[in-house]
């Protein structure tokens, strides 16, 4: 029960913010901040020779179907489903990142095929304050 009203309460969480970000009563205050530092950890490689930050994402999970990724990004559109290991997905929290990403003029991509996994990317202006 009180794994259920976490999860339940981290759902609801996503959608106010995604919520107050739609109707812009999320005040937009990008911050500066040295990406390098913050990823040093990761494994995926950044590189900006257009002066571009692009990061990408991957995972070996179930993966999608195309018409599951055509319903990514869209709020009406029933996208939760069970994870690899039975963990909950809603999609709330891509649509935040999408929303977030268009903040700073990016866009998200996503690959994916059923069964090997999915691949989101994203790519952001470098902007004064970002560096890599």
């Amino acid at each position: 029960m009180k794994e259920s009203a976490t999860n339940i309460y981290g759902l609801l969480e996503n959608l106010l913010e995604w919520s107050r970000l739609k109707r812009g009563l999320m005040d937009f205050i990008p911050e500066s901040f040295n990406m390098k530092q913050i990823i040093s950890t990761c494994i995926e490689a950044i590189a900006i020779p257009d002066n571009n930050i692009k990061i990408k994402i991957y995972d070996t999970g179930i993966g999608m179907n195309k018409e599951l990724i055509n319903k990514l990004f869209v709020i009406n559109e029933r996208t939760n489903r069970k994870g690899t290991e039975g963990e909950p997905s809603t999609g709330l929290g891509l649509l935040l990142c999408k929303g977030f990403i268009e903040k700073h003029n990016g866009k998200i991509r996503v690959e994916s095929e059923e069964g090997k996994g999915s691949t989101f990317s994203f790519i952001i202006p470098a902007q004064e304050g970002i560096t890599v």
